[in-house]
């Protein structure tokens, strides 16, 4: 459960820091593996997302770019 929460606060500082995460950015960043589940973690702690979907270079599926809509507990 600890490091859930310590990378739920990497996540939300990554993202007050830079405006958004992508999950390419949360391995290579933060070494997050499973970056939609920590951003369902954070939802279920009052945190809204926003989550756009761009097409990035010749990848074949759109990209989830993570960024807070509104603030919840923080983690």
């Amino acid at each position: 459960m600890n490091q859930k929460q310590t990378q739920c606060k990497q996540i939300v500082d990554y993202i007050r820091n830079k405006g958004c995460i992508t999950s390419l950015e949360a391995y290579q960043n933060l070494k997050v593996t499973r970056l939609a589940a920590r951003i369902t973690d954070l939802e279920g702690r009052g945190f809204v997302f926003a989550k756009p979907k761009y097409k990035v270079g010749n990848c074949k599926n759109p990209v989830a770019h993570y960024s807070i809509a509104k603030s919840g507990i923080e983690p």
